[in-house]
């Protein structure tokens, strides 16, 4: 039933209505505005601001994308093991042409207690050079069985090196087989000439 009688205005709204003891409800700027339709429930967010959060989340999924590609192995370390005579380090295999010829080329690091293994067969001269790459390495020759030489700490060239002007690292004579390891990491390994190591698949 409708209680509002003829000729009298509609009832005040609630909150202007008399209390129970004849005072009347506070009235809050905000409810006003609710009434009257003008309220906006959700705060303006400032343009710059908004801007701001896009740009941040887009430079961390670039961040976490790039040290995602970065640190992932450029091979496959575990193909097979290079056992020396006080420890044995993991080999990624470059047994095709296509392969060998891309190498270390745009790795950024090699796993710890890991190397690069190029067999040769039949035994040839070698040589190696340091195209792509983007980090120093060691270089072990290596003839049946038996470390024929080291080169130490060979620098990575510069990208814009052309390849006329590319460094050269010859092998010692034939060599059956190449071993790349990170820059000062021969030593560590105990890899000097004369030292004897043994592949296992």
């Amino acid at each position: 039933m409708n209680n509002i009688r003829r000729g009298e205005s509609s009832p005040l709204p609630f909150w202007e209505r008399e209390g129970v003891r004849g005072s009347r409800v506070a009235t809050t700027p905000l409810i006003r505005a609710l009434h009257k339709g003008k309220a906006n429930l959700l705060p303006k967010q400032e343009k710059g601001s908004t801007t701001l959060y896009v740009v941040f989340a887009i430079l961390i999924a670039s961040l976490t994308a790039f040290l995602f590609f970065y640190n992932r192995p450029c091979a496959n370390f575990d193909e097979a093991t290079l056992q020396m005579p006080t420890q044995a380090i993991s080999l990624a295999m470059m047994e095709t042409q296509e392969k060998q010829a891309r190498g270390l080329g745009g790795c950024g690091y090699i796993p710890k207690k890991s190397g690069m293994y190029f067999p040769f067969n039949p035994p040839q001269a070698t040589v190696f050079w340091m195209k792509d790459m983007l980090i120093p390495i060691d270089i072990i020759w290596i003839k049946n069985g038996v470390v024929v030489g080291v080169e130490h700490n060979v620098l990575n060239e510069t990208k814009d090196t052309p390849d006329s002007s590319l460094k050269t690292y010859p092998s010692p004579g034939e060599v059956d087989a190449v071993l790349e390891v990170a820059a000062g990491k021969a030593a560590d390994y105990g890899l000097a000439e004369g030292v004897r190591v043994q592949l296992t698949k």
